[in-house]
């Protein structure tokens, strides 16, 4: 076998393992998006599975129509007066995108978080903001709630405190986003390893329940640019 041969062989084997991975990432997102689905209580997932059954989605990016819901990955997505990528958006209640880097990376906790997320801006918004009814009043202490969403606009934040408390309801830990994306950014090459050694070293601190924003963490955990090779 010549040169020529041999590196088109290698080549192809290469792209076809890609192929393969990017498979069972979209499986493994696949499932997770089922998980979190079948852990939502009935009546809100019955409310879902009714407005998806009676409403179009419309691509955000190409205007196309298709069945409801959509879950779309993108490549550096950001939201509109954000400078940080995003992690996810609603729209309408059916159409759903996600930072793809992170969904097909991120371990199956935070994944499901993120999704759930999305899931809960979606029931209020079915509930009550496209019936034009004001969002109920928040149950847990604002200073605790406003402090995690410091960037998000104003008029968002009643929200994104209805929406923390409802999938803290369903039993996700949304705030564990934050850690995933540090580990995203400190650790790109080992990022399950990295969130995972940084979670149990945070929960012995017990830092996760009340942890502010990133720009406000202590840059894990202080004077660590990289975990130790002896907490793997």
């Amino acid at each position: 076998m010549d040169n020529n041969t041999w590196t088109a062989l290698c080549e192809y084997d290469r792209e076809a393992s890609r192929k393969q991975r990017e498979r069972i990432r979209k499986r493994r997102f696949r499932h997770n998006i089922n998980a979190v689905l079948c852990r939502i209580p009935s009546d809100q997932r019955e409310l879902l599975v009714n407005y998806w059954h009676t409403t179009k989605a419309v691509h955000p990016f190409d205007g196309t129509t298709h069945c409801a819901p959509m879950f779309i990955l993108d490549t550096n997505f950001t939201l509109k007066g954000f400078t940080d990528r995003a992690s996810a958006m609603t729209s309408d209640g059916v159409v759903f995108v996600f930072e793809r880097r992170l969904v097909l990376t991120a371990p199956d906790e935070v994944v499901q978080a993120v999704i759930a997320h999305e899931l809960a801006h979606a029931i209020f918004f079915i509930k009550y903001i496209s019936m034009g009814l004001e969002l109920p009043d928040r149950h847990l202490p604002t200073p605790d709630l406003h402090s995690t969403f410091a960037e998000y606009p104003v008029e968002s934040r009643h929200e994104e405190d209805l929406v923390n408390e409802m999938i803290a309801q369903w039993g996700y830990n949304d705030r564990l986003l934050e850690l995933c994306e540090i580990a995203l950014e400190d650790s790109p090459k080992d990022v399950t390893r990295y969130y995972r050694t940084s979670r149990r070293i945070l929960e012995s601190r017990s830092r996760i329940p009340n942890c502010p924003r990133r720009e406000r963490w202590p840059r894990l955990l202080a004077n660590q640019s990289k975990v130790p090779e002896g907490h793997a």
